[in-house]
C-alpha cells in the first residue's frame, strides 16, 4: 500500500512591534551606554518588579525598499529591503565586525503603523518565494528601489522578573531599540547620500507560531493574528508600566512614514514656488501619492 505524502506544516515567524517617542531618561540611558553594559529598573511602589536592560551590540543599518513599479508588493502590504547590518563601536563610530547582508519581506498581519503585527521571511530564497505568491515574478531583480536611509541602532533586551509569593516568573523578553536616522538615500539605485535626521523607538515581541498539518493557510493566518493580538497587549502593558522610558511628548513615526511624509512636504514647498510662474520640478520624487490637484488644494 502506498504511503501518503505528510502535509506540510505551517510555521510563520510572527513579529510585533510598538513604536514610542523615547523620552529624556531614555536618551540618558543611550548615552551613557558606552561605559555602562546595562541597567536596572525598580518599578516605583512595586518591589517585586525589576526590569534588566542588557545592552546589545551597536549597530549601522542600511534598508534599502523594493516594489514594482506599480507598487503591488504595497499595495498587498508586503514590503521587502535589502538590510545590510555592521556592527560599530560603543559610541557608534567606526565598523568592528564582518558585515551582515540579507534580503527581508515584512507581511502585514494586522495593526497599523505603530501596533504592527506582521510575519517575516529572510534570505533570497524565501523573498522570492513571497514575490512569488503576490504574482510580481519570482526573482528580486523583477524589482525596482524605491527608497532607502541609514540609521545608528542602540538596543537592549529587556528582562522582566516578578517575584511573587516568593516564586520568580519569567517573562518573556522584549527587545527595545533606538533609531537615529541620520541619511536619506535618493537616486535610481539608492546611491546618493542626503543628510536627514529622525529618531523614533520600538518595541518588539517575536514568537515562532506552528499550525497543525490539517491547518489550512487561511486558518493559520487566523492564528497569526490572533496571537499577535496577545503580544501587542503585553508590549502595550510594558510601555504604559515604563512610561518614564517610553512615554515621550509627540506621536510616534517611523523611519519610513517620516521619510516619505517629508517627502511630501517637500514635493508640496515646491509646487507652491511653481504657482506663481517659477520652475520647480517634482518629477524627482520617488514616492508621492499626492496628485497636482491635490497638491494645490493643500
Amino acid at each position: 500500500m502506498a504511503s501518503q505524502s505528510a502535509k506540510k506544516i505551517l510555521t510563520s515567524a510572527l513579529e510585533v512591534e510598538r513604536k514610542f517617542v523615547p523620552t529624556a531618561l531614555l536618551k540618558t540611558h543611550a548615552a551613557e551606554s558606552t561605559h555602562k553594559p546595562s541597567f536596572a529598573l525598580d518599578f516605583p511602589g512595586k518591589s517585586d518588579i525589576r526590569d534588566t536592560f542588557a545592552r546589545q551590540p551597536r549597530l549601522r543599518i542600511t534598508d534599502k525598499y523594493f516594489d514594482d513599479p506599480y507598487r503591488t508588493l504595497e499595495k498587498q502590504g508586503i514590503w521587502v529591503r535589502f538590510r545590510r547590518s555592521q556592527p560599530t563601536s560603543a559610541c557608534g563610530k567606526g565598523i568592528l565586525a564582518e558585515t551582515k547582508d540579507q534580503w527581508e519581506a515584512k507581511i502585514k498581519q494586522g495593526g497599523d503603523f505603530i501596533d504592527t503585527q506582521s510575519t517575516e521571511v529572510t534570505g533570497q530564497h524565501a523573498t522570492e518565494e513571497i514575490l512569488d505568491k503576490a504574482g510580481i515574478g519570482d526573482s528580486i531583480y523583477d524589482l525596482v528601489y524605491q527608497y532607502g536611509f541609514v540609521a545608528d541602532r542602540q538596543a537592549w533586551i529587556v528582562k522582566t522578573l516578578l517575584e511573587t509569593e516568593g516564586l520568580r516568573e519569567d517573562v518573556p523578553e522584549i527587545s527595545v531599540c533606538l533609531d537615529t536616522v541620520t541619511t536619506a538615500l535618493r537616486g535610481k539605485d539608492g546611491d546618493h547620500p542626503e543628510h536627514f535626521y529622525h529618531q523614533v523607538g520600538e518595541l518588539e515581541l517575536v514568537k515562532t507560531v506552528t499550525s497543525a498539518a490539517t491547518t489550512s493557510s487561511t486558518e493559520h493566518a487566523a492564528l497569526c493574528r490572533d496571537e499577535g493580538e496577545k503580544l501587542s497587549s503585553q508590549l502595550a502593558a510594558f510601555m504604559a508600566r515604563r512610561s518614564d522610558l517610553f512615554g515621550g511628548d509627540g506621536t510616534p513615526k517611523g523611519k519610513l512614514t517620516a521619510y516619505l511624509e517629508a517627502e511630501k512636504m517637500q514635493a508640496r514647498r515646491l509646487w507652491e514656488m511653481n504657482r506663481p510662474g517659477r520652475i520647480a520640478n517634482i518629477t524627482y520624487f520617488v514616492y508621492d501619492r499626492m496628485t497636482k490637484e491635490q497638491l494645490e488644494r493643500v
